[in-house]
């Protein structure tokens, strides 16, 4: 466990947390490249069976290598202009307890509050982000209701609309949460102590 308090510790931190996300940079590239590129190969093949394989794999390649450049760009842009919270370089115990210290909204432990105030800091906040995901699911439940009612109408409106909503809530309910964390619990006697009655 690092010592979080020194600028020793704090540098420590940084650079594991750039390590980690060097390696999910890494993990992402080696997952969404060839999914992109199955994806596009198993669309074309399925929309028109006739077509040669070949002519699929070569758009499925196009389509992964743009797939790479836009991954590649947007982690070369996050590098540049942004350093990952201290969070992501600590061990998986101290993680959890700056997650569960954000949904109580203090902690004891001053390392941690140091730590919840510094993913705090990070979170970039756009409040429009639900109202974007809100619209896209009310789009998606108009083309639904104004489809003509198949299949390839109703199997996305009824995976993307929920999907929209889920992700709505769990943002907003994050930035709550972030919004809400007060810090270091206050010394001194509770309520009940208090409140002899």
């Amino acid at each position: 466990m690092v010592e979080t308090s020194s600028g020793a510790g704090r540098t420590e931190l940084r650079q594991e947390a750039r390590r980690r996300s060097r390696r999910r940079m890494l993990v992402s590239l080696l997952v969404v490249v060839p999914l992109s590129a199955l994806v596009i190969i198993l669309a074309g093949l399925l929309g028109s069976p006739d077509a040669a394989l070949v002519n699929w794999m070569m758009i499925g390649a196009g389509g992964a290598l743009v797939a790479a450049g836009l991954l590649a760009a947007a982690w070369m842009v996050h590098q540049r202009h942004v350093d990952p919270p201290l969070v992501t370089g600590a061990d998986s115990a101290t993680r959890r307890a700056v997650r569960q210290a954000l949904r109580d909204g203090q902690t004891d432990n001053p390392r941690v509050d140091l730590l919840a105030r510094d993913l705090i800091e990070h979170t970039p906040r756009h409040a429009w982000v639900p109202y974007l995901l809100g619209g896209l699911a009310l789009l998606s439940l108009v083309r639904l209701l104004l489809g003509d009612w198949e299949a390839e109408d109703i199997v996305p409106g009824v995976v993307t609309i929920p999907i929209y909503v889920v992700l709505a809530v769990a943002y907003q309910r994050h930035h709550r949460r972030l919004r809400g964390y007060r810090g270091l619990r206050r010394e001194g006697p509770s309520s009940a102590e208090r409140d002899p009655s």
